[in-house]
């Protein structure tokens, strides 16, 4: 398991172009197992047009949003890409590899893998978390938290497709492997 996390992680890429859409082969051929649940909703098969809107912020990040939406709210933007900044290393990843994205009309989606780029979802960020920042200490970790476990699913659908028994243990792995780090980070806040 070991190796399945590292090489989930080392998967990792940058997507710094916006025409990168095309989904992986084998996504579009697996049968998927016993437990597949609704596997395109985070996935790259989810359809989702991007757009990027540049270098945005402080850790000038490209920022990606849908046609149809204005550009992303600052405020929340700069929350959230301290969040991600704070949670990368955790992961032994850079910055880059985490791509977030504005759906205002989708802050249930929480974010998706597309060929191994991780995009994450503002709005849903905005609408869930962005608030419990500028609260209490509990509220910090919460976000903190929940954001490491997205992160850890999306991670996990590097070597696994589907949501089934195969995605269910790597994310555990994952998990189980990076939770020391997050309690570090938790604490130092």
């Amino acid at each position: 398991m070991d190796n399945l996390m590292a090489d989930a992680i080392e998967r990792c890429t940058s997507d710094s172009s916006s025409s990168n859409m095309e989904v992986r082969q084998n996504e579009e051929d697996s049968k998927g197992g016993k437990k597949q649940r609704d596997v395109k909703y985070c996935s790259g098969l989810q359809q989702t047009d991007l757009k990027p809107c540049g270098p945005i912020g402080k850790h000038q990040l490209t920022v990606f949003k849908t046609p149809n939406s204005k550009e992303p709210p600052t405020g929340p933007l700069e929350a959230f890409a301290d969040v991600l900044s704070q949670l990368a290393p955790i992961f032994n990843l850079e910055l880059e590899k985490f791509h977030i994205f504005w759906q205002h009309d989708d802050d249930e989606l929480m974010g998706f893998n597309r060929t191994n780029a991780i995009y994450l979802n503002l709005a849903h960020f905005e609408k869930k978390h962005y608030a419990k920042l500028l609260g209490s200490d509990h509220g910090k970790a919460e976000v903190y938290i929940a954001w490491y476990f997205i992160i850890a699913h999306e991670i996990a659908h590097n070597i696994a497709f589907f949501h089934d028994e195969d995605h269910e243990l790597l994310l555990t792995w994952i998990a189980q492997n990076r939770l020391t780090h997050l309690m570090n980070l938790l604490s130092a806040e």
